[in-house]
Formats: C-alpha cells, sequence, structure tokens
C-alpha cells in the first residue's frame, strides 16, 4: 500500500488480502504451516534442484521440451497449464516454418552498423 492511496488498512485486508487468502485456499496452497504440532519435523529428502531434470541430447529438442513440460504441470496437477500445450506447439512450428524460410546468403546486418562501445 502507498502513502498516496486513500485506503484504510481494514479496506485493504477486506478486499486485497482476504480474496488472496481464500484463492490460495482454494489452490490448496500454504505458506506457513501452522497445523497440529508433529512427532517430528524431519522431512523426506527433498531436490535441491528446484526441479530441475538431466536431459539427453534427444530430449533436447523443441517438441520434446514441449512434451516433458506437459508431463510436468500434469504431475503438479496444474488444471489450465497443459491446456497451452496446442498453441505453443503450433507456435513452435511457426517459428522453425520461419527461420527455415529466411535465406541464408542474406547478410545479418547491414553494411552501416557500427558497434559503438
Amino acid at each position: 500500500m502507498k502513502p498516496t492511496d486513500n485506503r484504510s488498512a481494514a479496506e485493504f485486508f477486506a478486499e486485497l488480502l482476504l480474496p488472496l487468502r481464500y484463492a490460495n485456499i482454494r489452490r490448496g496452497i500454504v505458506y506457513l504451516d501452522r497445523g497440529p504440532k508433529r512427532i517430528s519435523y524431519w522431512g523426506g529428502v527433498v531436490s535441491r534442484t528446484g526441479g530441475m531434470e538431466r536431459l539427453t541430447g534427444s530430449g533436447c529438442h523443441a517438441a520434446s521440451l514441449l512434451d516433458s513440460l506437459g508431463s510436468y504441470w500434469a504431475r503438479r496437477g496444474e488444471p489450465s497449464l497443459p491446456q497451452l500445450l496446442p498453441n505453443l506447439e503450433r507456435l513452435r512450428r511457426e517459428l522453425a516454418a520461419a527461420t527455415s524460410a529466411e535465406d541464408p546468403t542474406t547478410p545479418q546486418l547491414p553494411d552501416f552498423f557500427y558497434p559503438l562501445f
């Protein structure tokens, strides 16, 4: 909240923070789990890579990356992100067609281009 806003703290809480909290509860997002005390707070081994995966050389093509992205979204239980995959595939094909249609004999930079540094 900026000092120039004419909102009271109660309005800020009621109109912005509470709807955000309820939306996060519906999605199952909990930041500070203050549930019942547990017997042990030790958890299982967690990856420190943040979900990064090692890819083989054949898995680094755009189509296979989109497939692995779709499977990642499915594992995370994202309901709306996998619906983007057909559009992303269409965009990938359009970009691949645009790069293959370029003439390799044309210069990449015009003759009057000079680096300024």
